[in-house]
Parts: structure tokens; C-alpha cells; sequence
């Protein structure tokens, strides 16, 4: 089995470093969920450094330093991903959590971690080719890059701006979906069921601001893929929203997994939460949930790899990243969590086929990354004012 190593918690900001781990994947700050759609949950401890040897050329190395995210999604691309590579080629995977995308670039930025294969949303990847946290993938080392379909082939998207190439490898999409208790709710099929009496005190969403501004804006209609122009008047309409949602929402929570607790104790009875984490209560631990995509649609994104500029595996990395967009792969880790495949499929698992994500595909739209890198800031300081009115 691939080895699984804690070092970031996803539990506010305060430092936490895993014991055994330096000189490996590096020490690392508690993360905060802030751009994963499926992160937090952090699991597993510290053992000890094992370092592996370096590749020559076009040789395997003996180890591979990837992170990944929490919760169901962190073990599904273990028990898939992750074991599937280190059984077929012989490499040990080293793996650790990283639930906040901007923690990870951070990081990455100051040296404070050590890494072969990142995972990253498509929403961060213009900030982290700002930062200079990823290099250019070698399309011969990825045959599978051609499997996209035309939707997520990163080398046409807005959102990977590498020239002549990408540096970017989703590997599934998923919706920010709206998940809510069956006791509590009868079929509720819009945004605005959660400014109900019913729903007050008792609706949650995520903190994350391009999920705040991701959600409010679907809801009163503004195209959220371009907040670049006309960004002034679409972020009035946006913060009115938010302001609305405030006086029914509980909690604007910092992680997944916050999110998925207060669903499995009750406390959340309608809300944004993902078809992974829902059908993971629903199914496994008989939380009375659905997931919807309701009628005004919502945003979405993608969970992908890019590959450490201070790589001495890129080789390596790469052909994780083509295994895990073979078709088996791509079968296996789909079946395991139920989110979507971004490559052309002979077939798809019937739990991704009964998905919303799916189903209502075309009710999805990408977020304005690029908008994000430039304005997160100052979005995230008027979100705090406005929910503190």
C-alpha cells in the first residue's frame, strides 16, 4: 500500500509539523480548505523519512512525493490512484494532505515542503503559475493528455495559461451541488430554499470566497466565468446576495469536513456540499441526504496535477500523471467516489451516471480564475464585513 503522511492539518491556521518528515514532504502549517471542493479531514501521522532515489533520464525513481486531498476524495485516490501506479510500475507513493490549495502555493513558494506532484483546483492554477509553483508538462511522456475531451483539455483552457502546452492535469470535475436533509426538506429545487424558514439556523456554506461569490452570483444571474469586466457592478449584486444568505446561514465553514460533520450530526439541514461527501453519508453511514443541482445550475471546477519545478522526478511525475488518466484509472477512482471523469469513457461507472454533476452538466459553469488571483484579497476582506454586519 502507498504510505500515507500527515503534514498539514485541516484545523484553522496554527502550525502543527508531523513528526519524521523533513528532508521528505516538508513541515507544514495547519491548511483551511480554502480552494479544494472536496478537502479537509486530514488523516494519518508521521512515520519515518524514506528517500528515494532519484531518476536518470527516462528511469522510474523508487519514490514519489505526491499530495493529495482529505476525506472520501483522499482515500478514493489512494486506494485507486495512488496504489494502481505504485503496483504497476514499482514506485512508492508518498502521500500527505493538503486541504487548502493556497496553503499548498505558499508553501511551495517559501520551500517549506517538498513535493514531486501537486494537487490543485482550476480555479488556483493562474495564482500558481503567478507564483511559479509548477512547470511545463512533456506531452511525450503523457500520451494520455490526448484522452481529454474538448471541455477540460487544460492545453484550450482559459484557466491553464501555459503557452504552446499545459502544466495543468485535471482529473475530474466536480459541481458545488446542493446537498440537504430528506427530514427536514421536500424536494427543494433552487438557491433561494435555503432563505427559508425552515433552513434558518440551519443552512451551511463554505467560507471559500470563489465559493461565496461562485454561488451568489449564479443565484441572482451574473455571469461568474467573467467577473474581469464589469467587476464593480457584479460584485454589488454578489455581496447583496451574500447578505441575504447571512441571516439564514449558521456557519460559513473553514473546511469539507466541517461541512460534512455538521450534515452527519443533524445541525445542517440544507446546503453546499458535494455529491462525494453526501452519498458517503447517505450510503455508508445512513445520514437521511440528496444532492441536487438545483435550477439556477452553480459553479464548478476541476481536481488536477501539476508537477513541482524542483522536481528530480519529473519523469516519474509525469507518468503519474498519464497513468491516472488511463481509462482504468479513470474507471476505478469514479466508481470508488462518484465524480466525473474528464476523458473520453467507453463507459461510465453507474454511480457517476445517477450523479447530478452529470446529469445536469450543462447547468455548470467554470469560475473566473483569473479574476480570483487578481481580487481574492479584497474579496475576502469584504466577505468578512459583510457577515459581520
Amino acid at each position: 500500500m502507498s504510505s500515507r503522511r500527515q503534514f498539514i492539518k485541516s484545523a484553522g491556521l496554527a502550525s502543527t509539523v508531523a513528526a519524521g518528515l523533513s528532508g521528505c514532504l516538508g513541515s507544514g502549517d495547519s491548511g483551511d480548505g480554502a480552494d479544494s471542493g472536496d478537502s479537509g479531514d486530514s488523516d494519518g501521522g508521521g512515520e519515518g523519512t524514506q528517500t528515494g532515489t532519484v531518476e536518470q533520464g527516462d528511469d522510474l525513481a523508487d519514490e514519489l512525493r505526491v499530495s493529495i486531498y482529505g476525506g472520501a476524495m483522499g482515500n478514493a485516490i489512494e486506494g485507486t490512484m495512488l496504489e494502481g501506479f505504485q503496483e504497476e510500475y514499482g514506485v512508492e507513493i508518498v502521500s500527505g494532505d493538503f486541504p487548502s490549495n493556497w496553503g499548498l502555493i505558499s508553501k511551495l513558494q517559501a520551500g517549506e515542503v517538498d513535493l514531486d506532484v501537486l494537487i490543485l483546483d482550476n480555479t488556483v492554477v493562474p495564482t500558481a503559475h503567478q507564483a511559479g509553483v509548477m512547470q511545463k508538462l512533456r506531452p511525450e511522456n503523457i500520451p494520455n493528455l490526448e484522452r481529454y475531451t474538448d471541455r477540460f483539455d487544460p492545453r484550450n483552457a482559459q484557466w491553464d495559461p501555459t503557452e504552446d502546452g499545459a502544466s495543468y492535469a485535471p482529473f475530474q470535475y466536480f459541481a458545488n451541488g446542493m446537498t440537504y436533509n430528506t427530514e427536514q426538506f421536500d424536494n427543494p429545487t433552487q438557491w433561494d430554499d435555503m432563505l427559508t424558514e425552515t433552513a434558518k439556523g440551519h443552512a451551511i456554506n463554505a467560507s471559500w470566497i470563489e465559493r461565496v461569490t461562485g454561488i451568489a452570483g449564479i443565484d441572482v444571474g451574473v455571469d461568474v466565468s467573467d467577473l474581469s469586466t464589469d467587476t464593480e457592478s457584479k460584485l454589488d449584486q454578489i455581496w447583496n446576495r451574500v447578505e441575504e444568505q447571512n441571516d439564514y446561514i449558521f456557519e460559513w465553514a473553514d473546511t469539507g469536513g466541517a461541512i460534512q460533520d455538521a450534515f452527519a450530526s443533524g445541525t445542517a439541514y440544507i446546503g453546499m456540499m458535494w455529491y462525494g461527501r453526501a452519498t458517503t453519508l447517505r450510503d455508508e453511514d445512513d445520514v437521511p441526504l440528496d444532492y441536487i443541482i438545483p435550477d439556477e445550475g452553480t459553479t464548478m471546477a476541476t481536481s488536477g496535477w501539476g508537477v513541482s519545478p524542483t522536481t528530480d522526478r519529473r519523469y516519474t511525475a509525469e507518468k503519474f500523471i498519464d497513468y491516472t488518466l488511463s481509462e482504468q484509472a479513470q474507471y476505478d477512482y469514479s466508481e470508488a467516489i462518484g465524480y466525473v471523469p474528464v476523458t473520453e469513457m467507453s463507459e461510465l461507472p453507474e454511480i457517476v451516471q445517477e450523479n447530478p454533476d452529470y446529469q445536469k452538466r450543462d447547468s455548470l459553469e467554470f469560475f473566473d480564475g483569473h479574476a480570483l488571483m487578481n481580487h481574492s484579497s479584497d474579496w475576502a476582506k469584504e466577505f468578512q464585513q459583510v457577515i459581520r454586519q
